[in-house]
């Protein structure tokens, strides 16, 4: 499990966004509990967090129906392969910490998979060393991030 304060996060009668908000300020607070610089993003876009020079995009799934949950932006499409770095999952409150390059297609190089199969993410669960980032994050504006 997560935390034991998050034990909310699961219901799945908790609306989506309220979930997903409290999900992000949780992982933040994870990322700092273990000494890396985290903030998160206001505002809606591919990037939730910016922890120790990653983009990481937040998500929160209750249930994942037939071993599987859904991986798509706000508009309802896949992501874009470079939209972030690093996924951050709870899933049935249990922590993924996937490196994005984990979850580009095999078919279209340029965007990420649709439907992730928790099964092929299980040597994620738990996985901080995914965090262990090198990139330097500049924030220019709460929708733009450049990377140097």
């Amino acid at each position: 499990m997560i935390r034991k304060g998050l034990a909310m996060l699961e219901d799945a009668s908790t609306p989506p966004g309220k979930r997903g908000r409290r999900f992000e300020e949780e992982f933040v607070q994870m990322c700092r509990d273990r000494g890396m610089d985290a903030s998160r993003l206001s505002g809606r876009g591919s990037v939730d967090i910016i922890a120790n020079n990653l983009r990481v995009q937040a998500k929160c799934y209750p249930y994942a129906k037939s071993g599987k949950f859904r991986l798509k932006n706000g508009h309802m499409a896949p992501y874009a392969a470079g939209d972030f770095d690093v996924l951050a999952a709870s899933v049935f409150g249990e922590l993924y910490i996937v490196p994005s390059s984990a979850l580009v297609s095999s078919r279209n190089t340029s965007t990420m998979i649709s439907t992730v199969f928790v099964c092929d993410i299980k040597r994620y669960r738990n996985a901080w060393n995914v965090m262990a980032g090198n990139a330097t994050a500049t924030v220019v504006s709460q929708k733009e991030i450049s990377f140097r």
